[in-house]
């Protein structure tokens, strides 16, 4: 059985800590939205503890950290562009495209590495760029993916699209520091590992999708096609 104290400690830290995340928003979502989403946070972080205990507060915590991951960005985003949440959803369609694009001319430009233009202190940096443009593309049609199927995912959809989106953005910091200060053959990691989290967190959110049938017809041809003739949500 769990104790009031014990409730008391664990609730409490779990505050502390999402007031500090909060903080991070933008000015004008924390005046209209942090009192009741702590309230909110509290009221269903004292439940899980009392019903699933310690288990339920781990897998509790790693949820809320990749939805705050998601959202902070989102806001901050369109606080930055004034941009709707339909504007960004249609955003990330385009950005899925471009990054079809950009993959075919990542990987033209790699094609060049066996002749004498390959190797050049030009060339790893234009193909660093061009890897790093890549992975943030992907990662910002993944928020987008995100925003549009939020409410009829389940957490494995919700979760593996936040965490592509982040593995997309270290994997795009990582990339720009290789293009500027050339870390040897550390680009190729942040590439590597870019590319494989961020495709292990499609077929994760293809999953779930395909279970809850959310996607339309000719389920594949979303993703050929990207997102942007999707219909805004009411």
């Amino acid at each position: 059985m769990i104790s009031g104290m014990g409730d008391a400690r664990i609730v409490h830290l779990s505050m502390r800590v999402y007031r500090v995340l909060l903080a991070s928003y933008p000015p004008a979502f924390r005046k209209d939205y942090a009192v009741p989403m702590l309230q909110a946070y509290g009221d269903y972080t004292r439940r899980i503890y009392q019903q699933r205990g310690l288990p339920g507060m781990l897998l509790w915590w790693v949820i809320t950290l990749f939805d705050y991951l998601n959202s902070v960005v989102e806001e901050h985003l369109q606080r930055m562009t004034s941009m709707t949440k339909e504007k960004f959803i249609r955003l990330g369609g385009w950005a899925f495209m471009f990054a079809a694009l950009i993959m075919v001319a990542a990987f033209a430009l790699g094609g060049l590495y066996d002749t004498p233009f390959g190797r050049t202190r030009a060339y790893e940096t234009l193909q660093g760029i061009s890897y790093a443009v890549l992975a943030l593309s992907i990662g910002l049609g993944m928020f987008a993916l995100r925003a549009y199927y939020k409410e009829q995912l389940g957490a494995l959809g919700n979760v593996s699209l936040v965490a592509g989106g982040v593995v997309a953005l270290v994997s795009f910091l990582g990339l720009v520091a290789y293009a500027i200060v050339t870390f040897n053959d550390l680009g190729w990691f942040f590439f590597i590992f870019g590319l494989l989290g961020m495709s292990v967190a499609l077929l994760l959110f293809g999953v779930d999708a395909a279970k809850r049938r959310i996607l339309p017809r000719w389920n594949s041809l979303p993703f050929l096609t990207g997102l942007p003739d999707l219909p805004p949500k009411t």
